[in-house]
């Protein structure tokens, strides 16, 4: 109906002549294609605001460059994309443009997402999205202006507009805890009885609901009225509104399994990733409900840094596969395979004494294990280590 609207418009301005208002129309039309799935459609459409050179206005030049910018994403012209999404935001950067009179929210919240996961005018597209009122379409941009950021992963604390949250009385803890209850459980459509099993054990079921009722109420107040759904006795997180860190590292973690052979991708990931973990989720919390999202994110952590380490030190990148077998080792001491990758990795990059010290101590490790013996002699990396000669695969050197 609206395109239709647009259409009977521009054939009624093109009589009389009205070139402004022909632009602004053929822009409304151009983002209702996009819209609809018709991005070359859409392109057409704008073909006139550049024969008649944006009629001279820097803000129709800005409010083109955009839509083009969006259907060119729709085709999947990267490269073109970039190129008309770059000139827009550094023309708003400019004229300090924070919306205008044709203000498009979700298209405009797309394109700030990629722009920020392309690091493109960053703070410019922070403060329209600030002023705009914008809510992700991806809950993973880490750098989104989030006014709330939740934080899990070897400690539990809440930042909200850059202020940490500090519960001094077991009231104000009670909120908290059924926060972290709702992360750990996944926080999407958790069933209201499994929060209340873990935090109010021993109430019956009025007095559970009651007592959930009044903790979702304060924990409402703290962060925000629509960050907690609740829908058919079932509780989620809205994504849109909050960051959490897990979000962001098993984000992470999935891109890096995409780009498991690519080194260069695998290097960045794993300086983002190692940043994220500061320890296991809710380190602090020694009951056993965060015990399967502890061990599920470990479990992910600890391949992600075996894999990213053979990527590495295959493309000859030492130093950079070495933290990685080395964290690899802080999450699970007892694991054999990391010990040869690191002791391969450190011998390899001519660091022969910690090649020692690595096999010691997988050594004293391994011996410890029920069943265990010592790692076997006559492998690689472990081969003549103990006389000082160390044999790797395709490297052999004899320490000074």
């Amino acid at each position: 109906m609206a395109l239709k609207q647009g259409l009977s418009a521009l054939n009624a301005f093109s009589k009389f002549c009205a070139p402004m208002c022909e632009m602004e129309i053929s822009y409304l039309i151009a983002h209702e294609l996009c819209e609809s799935g018709k991005p070359e459609e859409a392109l057409s459409y704008l073909a006139l605001p550049r024969k008649l050179e944006f009629g001279n206005s820097p803000r129709m030049r800005y409010q083109v460059l955009l839509i083009e910018a969006y259907a060119h994403l729709q085709r999947g012209d990267r490269a073109i994309f970039t190129e008309r999404l770059r000139e827009a935001l550094a023309i708003g950067r400019v004229r300090q443009y924070f919306g205008n009179f044709f203000w498009f929210p979700r298209m405009v919240a797309r394109l700030c997402t990629e722009a920020l996961r392309s690091e493109i005018e960053v703070e410019y597209v922070q403060q329209l999205i600030k002023k705009g009122g914008l809510l992700p379409e991806d809950p993973t941009v880490e750098n989104w202006p989030w006014a709330i950021r939740i934080y899990t992963l070897g400690q539990s604390k809440v930042v909200i507009d850059g202020q940490a949250l500090i519960a001094e009385t077991k009231a104000q803890r009670k909120p908290l805890g059924l926060l972290e209850v709702l992360i750990a459980l996944g926080g999407k459509e958790v069933k209201e009885e499994r929060i209340t099993e873990i935090l109010w054990p021993d109430a019956d079921g009025d007095a559970a609901h009651s007592a959930f009722t009044t903790t979702l109420s304060r924990l409402r107040k703290l962060i925000g009225e629509e960050t907690i759904k609740v829908k058919n006795g079932r509780v989620s997180l809205d994504e849109r509104r909050c960051w959490v860190d897990i979000r962001e590292f098993e984000y992470l973690l999935d891109q890096a399994d995409k780009a498991a052979a690519d080194s260069a991708t695998v290097r960045t990931l794993a300086e983002k990733l190692m940043a994220l973990y500061r320890g296991p989720f809710l380190s602090d919390e020694e009951r056993e409900w965060p015990r399967r999202m502890r061990n599920r994110l470990r479990a992910k952590f600890s391949r992600f840094l075996a894999q990213g380490g053979r990527t590495l030190s295959a493309a000859g990148e030492m130093a950079h596969a070495l933290p990685l077998f080395e964290q690899a080792l802080e999450s699970d001491p007892s694991a054999e395979d990391f010990y040869r990758c690191l002791i391969t990795v450190y011998s390899g990059s001519g660091h022969d004494a910690d090649a020692l010290v690595g096999y010691t101590r997988c050594r004293e490790i391994l011996s410890r294990r029920p069943g265990m013996g010592a790692p076997l002699e006559a492998e690689a990396p472990f081969r003549g280590v103990e006389s000082g000669h160390f044999t790797v695969t395709d490297h052999s050197r004899t320490p000074h």
